[in-house]
């Protein structure tokens, strides 16, 4: 794929820079340097490629992070009692991780599309990446009376097949603040160590949940080939 169907000219270039705000549109022209607004409106172009490649892969990421919680505590509120719609419904540790009375879990849920009697699934799919990193442990949460750690002990790490507690919660919200500016059409091409890393992280978030997924997303190089199609070589 080229990063435009069609070759960026001049008037196209002044059109495209010309929609931007001074900042950004600064931006781009400090990082084309002298080599000029043509230049720098194919580095704008180039960015929303990149951004592309990344929502791309680190959607498969989301979507194996999403269905191994779910599915692992759907189970865990079964065994103590619940039903599986832990999220409505909690019992026992998860209540105090998802049902807090402020602003439970549900609440964050987008169910513009689900209709009046959203069912477990329409919240699933309605919860942001950061939703589900929000409910993996951190470094301050690896003690043994800590809910978030409890229940990646007994409910998310059986379901692994291999997974550090701190590795694992680590590439997902690295994957979460990079999915996040590439959503927002940052200009994440002056990161590319961290776009790089995303592609290293999805294949390895995939890999301890899903290892056959994980080696297939491996091969497919969206990110670094888009990283490839830079104007400035």
């Amino acid at each position: 794929m080229k990063i435009s169907t069609n070759p960026v000219t001049k008037t196209s270039a002044e059109i495209i820079l010309g929609s931007l705000p001074e900042a950004r549109r600064q931006r781009y022209m400090d990082l084309a340097g002298q080599k000029g607004p043509l230049v720098a409106a194919q580095i704008y172009l180039w960015n929303s490629y990149v951004a592309a490649a990344i929502l791309r892969t680190t959607g498969f990421a989301e979507v194996q992070l999403r269905t191994v919680i779910d599915e692992s505590f759907a189970e865990w509120n079964i065994q103590h009692g619940g039903t599986r719609e832990w999220i409505t419904d909690p019992v026992d540790l998860l209540a105090t991780v998802v049902a807090q009375p402020k602003r439970p879990l549900r609440s964050f849920a987008d169910l513009k599309t689900a209709g009046p009697n959203p069912t477990h699934n329409d919240y699933v799919a309605g919860l942001s990446f950061g939703s589900w990193t929000q409910l993996l442990p951190t470094s301050h949460y690896q003690n043994d009376r800590n809910p978030r750690h409890v229940l990646w002990v007994e409910a998310i790490r059986p379901r692994l097949t291999h997974a550090d507690e701190t590795n694992f919660s680590s590439r997902a919200n690295s994957l979460r603040t990079i999915r996040n500016r590439a959503s927002h059409h940052r200009p994440i091409i002056s990161e590319e160590n961290a776009v790089r890393q995303a592609h290293q992280d999805s294949v390895e978030l995939c890999k301890m949940i899903n290892p056959k997924l994980g080696e297939w997303l491996r091969r497919e190089r969206w990110i670094l080939e888009a990283l490839n199609q830079s104007p400035l070589k």
